[in-house]
């Protein structure tokens, strides 16, 4: 550092410690991640059951069955509005032509006709 060798500023414990993390980086972020995935989820349930048993009519991204031309027999993500009832409205948005194209496109992975278990 500043043409001073990082072995005279660090003791070698301390400098194979910063190489090791530097090396395992990228599994220590990736374990992270998952933490932060996982959080996210339970945060998303949670929301989910407050704004059904509270009645708070709050607008959340849901998967709901489609009976739309588009995707018949497939779950697809929309923002719908949670109350007492459930489910009490799915929000119709403008979409942009792309991301019109995008969501009618036949979506890929496999089909589920009935319940699903």
């Amino acid at each position: 550092m500043s043409g001073i060798p990082v072995t005279q500023l660090l003791e070698q414990a301390k400098l194979d410690a910063i190489v090791d993390r530097a090396r395992n980086g990228g599994a220590e972020i990736v374990g992270l991640l998952k933490t932060v995935r996982r959080t996210t989820h339970q945060c998303r349930r949670v929301q989910m059951v407050e704004a059904i048993a509270l009645d708070k009519k709050r607008i959340l991204p849901c998967a709901c069955g489609c009976r739309a031309s588009t995707h018949p027999g497939r779950f697809c993500g929309v923002p719908v509005k949670l109350g007492r009832k459930g489910l009490e409205q799915i929000v119709d948005i403008r979409l942009t032509r792309t991301s019109r194209r995008r969501f009618t496109r036949r979506p890929r992975g496999p089909v589920h006709h009935g319940p699903l278990g």
